[in-house]
This record gives structure tokens, C-alpha cells and sequence, in this order.
């Protein structure tokens, strides 16, 4: 369902999202001078700013959405979860920045990233007693994302390596964040039952929308020389000819797979949600329903291309 152009499962929650954000921003005013200032920065970069530090979109709403698919209700509890999940994903976003880009002065944003770091932290520390269970799935998820963020960067930037068997994984690990928010509200609700299909869930969804990612950001990933998925899979993983590979690949079958791929890893994610009805299943239909426009796209692109090829008896 949809108000106006927008669909209740972000419309549902934008005043929460609100204070969420508001609640960022008086955190990042306190900051030193120069932390602030990265801060600033780093908002700049994804179209953010102090008067709006989330975004109305999946990665701030999920805990919101699956607050309420487990039968809670969006209070003071939730609210927290919220805030220290926003804190560790612009943690994340400012260490992916720093390591992707090699940023020589990056003393400033490391300690920003600390700071978002620490006072998620604090958070969690306010809702789970020492001996939760919450702690067995937080410290091990944060240190993986770390380790793979670095080996990710290892494998694939700046060095023609095909893909490789755990790139899946590492892709797996990049939400981490996000799995610690799903896991905080699943046992708040004492509903632990549901955590392992809640991470199947994240896992499955965020390798479809990273290849669609991919697909979006590919020249900027092969200025960077950041060899993606979807770089490898067409052979352009260096600057010779590197566009004509693009442009064959994208009306070859192998682009079509690579769609494939991207919905498989949606139907997984759906058949993961708590509810039929819930905000995670509406989240994941709509989804689905716009990779099908992708996907009309591409067919009606390789049929015109292979009239094309046909008028000129090009094999």
C-alpha cells in the first residue's frame, strides 16, 4: 500500500525516523570542532545533513519494521535500538569512505567513526544486562566486518582478481550492523527463535541489493579500480576496452543471470519474513516489483539488439 509516491512501511515511521535524527544531530553538535567538521563531510557525501542524519529508507527503518512484525510496538526501547543502529551504520559508511578511498588525512574521520562507534555501543550497554545473550552475537558480528571490510579490499581493489569463493561472505558481513539491530529487537521481544531467519533474512537481501549496487556504481567502482562482482563477470576489470565490455555484457545472457541472481537472493529474503504481512515482506515485495522493471528493460534492450544483429546477419 502506498501514500501518495510513497509506501506505508516508510510513511508508517518517518516521525520515529524524526527523532532518531534529531537525536544524531544534537550527539554530532557535541563533538569536537574537528570530529564535527568529518562529520559534516562524511553527511555532504550521501546527501545528508545536520538537519537530517537518516535516511528514509531500509537501513534506518529496518529495526522499526521489525519491532512491529514481531507483535511490539515502536516505544522507548525500540527508539534506542534505532539510534545506536543509525550511530554504527554512519560508522560504517565513514570506514568504508576512508579505506575505499585511501584518504591521506584521515585522522579526523577515523575518530568520527569511533565516536558514532562508541556511542552506539552505549546504547546497547543501556538495554542488555552483561550476561544477555545480545552479547554473544555483537562483539563476533562487529569483528568480522572489520576483517572483511580490509580483506574485501585485499581481493578486489586495485587488482584484477576474479571473483573469488567467499565473496558472498564478505558481501554478507557488510550489514553486520544491521543484523546487531535485528538481534537487539528479536531478544528485547524475547523472541530469540527468530534471529536465525531474521539474519537469513539481511544476508539474502543485502546480496541482491549489493549486486544492484554494483550494477548502478560499476564506472565509479572501475575508476577506483574496485573490481566488483558484476566487473568480473564482464571482463572489465581494467581500463582497456573496459566500456565495450560493459555494453556487451549488458545485452548478453550473462547479464540476465546476473538478475537472476538478484531475485533468487529476494525470494530467499521473502520467504525468510516473520509475517506474510509484515514490513519486511511489503519491504521485499516492492523490491521485487522494481527489479521486474529492470528486468523488462534489459529484455526489451537484447530483443532490439538482436533485430539489430539479425539485419546485419552478424552471428
Amino acid at each position: 500500500m502506498k501514500i501518495g509516491d510513497f509506501p506505508t512501511f516508510y510513511t508508517d515511521f518517518l516521525e520515529p525516523n524524526a527523532r532518531v535524527s534529531s537525536r544524531l544531530s544534537k550527539f554530532t553538535d557535541r563533538l569536537p570542532s574537528l570530529l564535527r567538521e568529518a562529520v559534516l563531510q562524511h553527511l555532504s557525501r550521501h546527501g545528508l545533513g545536520l538537519d537530517r542524519m537518516t535516511w528514509t529508507y531500509s537501513y534506518c527503518m529496518l529495526p522499526f519494521w521489525v519491532q512491529c512484525d514481531l507483535g511490539g510496538s515502536v516505544g522507548h526501547d525500540c527508539l534506542e535500538i534505532a539510534y545506536a543502529n543509525a550511530c554504527l551504520g554512519h560508522m560504517v559508511l565513514i570506514e568504508d569512505q576512508l579505506i575505499d578511498e585511501e584518504v591521506q588525512a584521515c585522522g579526523p574521520g577515523l575518530m568520527a567513526a569511533n565516536a558514532f562507534a562508541l556511542e552506539g555501543h552505549l546504547r546497547y550497554a543501556s538495554l542488555f544486562f552483561q550476561t544477555s545473550c545480545f552479547w554473544d552475537y555483537y562483539a563476533p558480528l562487529l569483528q568480522e566486518s572489520w576483517n572483511d571490510l580490509l580483506l574485501e579490499r585485499q581481493l578486489h581493489i586495485d587488482a584484477s582478481e576474479r571473483l573469488t569463493e567467499i565473496d558472498d561472505e564478505l558481501q554478507k558481513s557488510k550489514i553486520n550492523s544491521l543484523k546487531i539491530a535485528a538481534i537487539a529487537v528479536a531478544v528485547l521481544n524475547r523472541r530469540d527463535e527468530t534471529i536465525p531467519q531474521l539474519l537469513r533474512y539481511l544476508e539474502h537481501w543485502q546480496l541482491a541489493c549489493q549486486r544492484l549496487d554494483d550494477l548502478v556504481d560499476w564506472r565509479v567502482d572501475l575508476g577506483t579500480k574496485n573490481y566488483t562482482r558484476i566487473l568480473a563477470l564482464a571482463g572489465a576489470t581494467g581500463n582497456q576496452g573496459a566500456d565495450a565490455r560493459m555494453q556487451q555484457f549488458f545485452s548478453s545472457k550473462i547479464f540476465g543471470k546476473y538478475l537472476d541472481e538478484v531475485l533468487d537472493n529476494y525470494r530467499v529474503a521473502e520467504s525468510q519474513c516473520p509475517r506474510r504481512d509484515g514490513y519486511l515482506h511489503q519491504h521485499v515485495a516492492d523490491l521485487i516489483d522494481k527489479l521486474a522493471a529492470l528486468r523488462k528493460s534489459y529484455e526489451v534492450f537484447v530483443e532490439a539488439t538482436d533485430r539489430l544483429k539479425s539485419s546485419f546477419d552478424i552471428e
